[in-house]
């Protein structure tokens, strides 16, 4: 197994990559099994091994559409898309995350599947990628021989699943134990919808429109003209920046609303009656649906 180690990569990606591929081999001998893995660092210049059934592209620290630019048009970058694009030719499986989804996409790794990565470059990958089905919700996708994840330390949910697909369940789940991690599904608790909307003004505004009535009954279409658009419009336009409804915009306010209300600690009730909602159960369902214990 292959694991790219980048000039611009997140150091924790790489050495997490070793770490768990080490853990995993220690497990394995726990179990009186033979060591499974054989992890080789692949720097930039350096060709694709010949024999490889994997290779992992740790995540890069990218924050925004420009840092992806730069990275891809960096030498390592184009060498690292020449490198996946070789181990996708040769049947070598893929797994990345965070931006690292990017690199893989330029290879043509993606094409015509699915992936996720770092919720907050969701709609970049999605606009330049538009044959990529990306479902930035999920913390892992796998899509045929590629595995992806979401942003920075998914990375170590992506080596994980890793382990399990190519040394078994058992092997996995003494490597989460040992090393404390959690298998999670979704990216959603995470998700900051004041920075997925941060590059539309008008989104921004119904944010803000919401916040200020919080407590009041109000419909969608309210909130839609207060900013200057239409219905359809309006739910287009979240749709495409945030994947999410109307409703279930409204309903995000008044969740980070009411989350916050509970963490200076309010009572579940008394958040729920702070954000609109004369049922506490109401709330209590949303907080579940979207992670928060």
């Amino acid at each position: 197994m292959a694991v790219l180690n980048l000039p611009d990569g997140l150091r924790t990606g790489y050495s997490l990559s070793l770490d768990v591929l080490d853990v995993a081999n220690r497990a394995a001998r726990g179990l009186q099994r033979p060591p499974p893995f054989h992890p080789i660092e692949l720097a930039p210049g350096k060709r694709l091994p010949r024999n490889l059934a994997a290779i992992v592209l740790p995540g890069m620290g990218c924050a925004t559409a420009g840092e992806v630019d730069r990275t891809l048009a960096a030498d390592h970058g184009r060498w690292a898309v020449k490198t996946l694009r070789a181990a996708r030719k040769a049947g070598v499986y893929v797994a990345t995350s965070c931006a690292g989804v990017f690199v893989a996409a330029a290879a043509g790794v993606l094409e015509g599947g699915s992936a996720t990565t770092s919720w907050f470059l969701e709609a970049e990958l999605a606009a330049r990628h538009p044959d990529v089905d990306v479902k930035a919700e999920c913390v892992l996708v796998e899509s045929g021989s590629v595995l992806t994840g979401g942003a920075a330390f998914a990375h170590a949910d992506v080596m994980l699943a890793l382990v399990d697909r190519m040394a078994g369940a058992a092997i996995a789940d003494l490597c989460a134990s040992y090393l404390l991690l959690d298998r999670r599904q979704s990216q959603r608790p995470y998700m900051v919808l004041s920075a997925l909307i941060q590059g539309d003004a008008q989104l921004v505004r119904a944010e803000a429109w919401v916040r200020e009535r919080i407590a009041d009954p109000f419909s969608v279409g309210e909130v839609a003209s207060a900013v200057g658009l239409g219905t359809r419009t309006f739910a287009r336009r979240l749709q495409k920046t945030c994947g999410l409804s109307p409703i279930q915009f409204v309903q995000r306010v008044r969740m980070d609303v009411a989350r916050a209300l509970i963490e200076q600690g309010a009572s579940v009730e008394a958040a729920a009656a702070e954000v609109g909602y004369s049922d506490a159960s109401t709330l209590r369902r949303l907080l579940r649906r979207n992670g928060h214990r």
